[in-house]
């Protein structure tokens, strides 16, 4: 029991509880990809999403590495290591469907853009495979 101002107080353990599962749940929140729902792509949007985008690329789980991706309004893009050596990525991207496929030198998949939750950015994805089966996922941003 717990004593205030000269009174005794039962401490409900059920309190403490709660108040971390409120805690876990507010973080998890927090946790959560701050992309929505995928863009369904009409043939203009890329003119929309060209520019600068910042990012990270990771193929197979290993490292990240951090990227800086260029879309142009055709659907071309290239993608380029903010450090070591500069060497461009270029790749092609085409609308299908509502969706996006892409192909480049490395890889080949699905991408998808995601407008962020607070509406000031834009979130691109990927998925794709490596000429040799390893997974790719990349994740960029750009304001808009």
């Amino acid at each position: 029991m717990a004593e205030t101002r000269g009174r005794a107080m039962r401490v409900w353990p059920g309190g403490a509880v709660a108040g971390i599962l409120a805690l876990m749940v507010a973080l998890a929140g927090c946790a959560a990809t701050p992309a929505g729902a995928p863009r369904v792509m009409q043939p203009d949007d890329f003119k929309m999403l060209a520019g600068e985008w910042i990012g990270a690329t990771n193929v197979q789980n290993t490292t990240s590495i951090a990227v800086r991706g260029l879309i142009q309004d055709t659907g071309a893009y290239y993608l380029v290591p903010r450090s070591g050596t500069p060497t461009q990525q270029p790749g092609q991207m085409k609308i299908v469907d509502g969706g996006v496929v892409y192909e480049s030198p490395t890889s080949k998949g699905k991408m998808t853009f995601h407008e962020s939750q607070d509406g000031k950015s834009w979130v691109w994805k990927w998925d794709g495979v490596t000429p040799d089966g390893r997974p790719v996922k990349n994740e960029l941003t750009k304001s808009k």
